[in-house]
């Protein structure tokens, strides 16, 4: 089987001195050199425990197709054209392309370009990763009901974009290193699914919480927010939506895939961490503005959460940032400070 030509189109169709096509170049070329570096050869390499797969073929082929789940899957090429399953039609998804998919990651068909292998990679992402996007920021964008509407029907294919593309390479460079693969790699992972949040809400917002409970799931997602900075029980919010504590425990499950207690104690140690990263909090501060009145417990939930102590954390974190400031050849920065929502 062959793919059309028409529908890919090369990179150096786009102008040198256009700058976000020199942009895009770079970022695809930088990524695909990370998923070369994963696959030096024919095959695939399962990364970021099985939810990230990099392939690479120099022949056409069909891939491993991996079994039908909840997740949503991003498949993303940057040599080569791959066919995907998109709203039960076949479409090809060309080099500097991406499509998501949902319930099924799998990939129809591989096939090189002009001499090229074909390079790319599939990230499925759990429906818990893409809520907890929805409600890292302030209680005012914490999700709508999403409890009447079904999800979204699936898009088609999308260019990829800059800041995606550096994300995607950033996590796979994380890979390589323990350190570096427990304190950022969700990290990264989160950065790919906000910024798809932001090309697509429709899409990720339904698909992490299109479920029967999610009326309610919302809007004790709501109240934990609000109430973030202080104690406060799982039934006591039970109650304020009209649920029982056990059936608040099992929508939580099936639409997060954890328990309220285990979501509220992550939400707080996120939001930790955006202060202590993000906004230079010490550590006591940062662990009483969430509600912990012991900081010894919250290093010890911190680095159960995240693999290390905030203090290390942060020093893993700084490190990564001037290696890419120093990989940056125009010294700019700009893979790390681009706008979140022209990326």
């Amino acid at each position: 089987m062959t793919l059309g030509a028409a529908a890919f189109v090369p990179l150096s169709a786009y102008p040198p001195s256009d700058p976000d096509a020199l942009d895009r170049r770079r970022g695809e070329a930088a990524l695909k050199k990370a998923i070369e570096q994963v696959c030096p050869a024919d095959g695939s390499a399962e990364l970021a425990a099985g939810s990230l797969l990099a392939l690479r073929s120099s022949r056409v082929a069909e891939p491993h197709r991996r079994a039908p789940s909840s997740s949503l899957a991003v498949v993303c090429v940057v040599s080569g054209r791959s066919v995907v399953n998109v709203a039960g039609a076949s479409a090809t998804v060309a080099a500097g392309q991406y499509a998501i998919r949902e319930d099924d990651p799998g990939i129809e068909l591989v096939e090189p370009f002009s001499g090229a292998p074909f390079v790319g990679v599939v990230l499925e992402m759990s429906a818990s990763t893409m809520a907890e996007v929805l409600v890292g920021g302030d209680p005012k964008d914490a999700p709508e009901d999403m409890s009447s509407r079904g999800p979204a029907s699936a898009p088609g294919v999308y260019d990829l974009t800059p800041g995606i593309a550096d994300a995607f390479r950033r996590l796979i460079d994380a890979q390589a290193d323990g350190s570096e693969r427990r304190v950022l790699g969700a990290l990264f992972l989160k950065e790919i699914a906000f910024r798809l949040y932001r090309r697509h809400p429709d899409l990720v917002r339904g698909k992490a919480l299109y479920e029967r409970q999610a009326k309610k799931v919302t809007a004790a997602i709501k109240i934990m927010q609000a109430e973030l900075h202080r104690p406060i029980r799982i039934s006591h919010i039970a109650e304020r939506v009209g649920a029982s504590t056990s059936s608040l425990a099992h929508g939580f499950k099936s639409v997060m895939g954890v328990s309220p207690h285990q979501f509220l104690r992550r939400m707080r140690l996120e939001r930790a961490r955006v202060m202590i990263v993000g906004e230079g909090l010490r550590v006591s501060e940062a662990a009483l503005r969430i509600g912990y009145a012991s900081s010894s417990h919250f290093v010890e939930e911190f680095k159960r959460q995240f693999g290390e102590c905030p203090s290390e954390y942060l020093r893993q974190f700084r490190r990564r940032q001037e290696r890419e400031i120093d990989l940056d050849p125009t010294g700019s920065g700009r893979s790390e400070h681009q706008d979140p929502e022209t990326t």
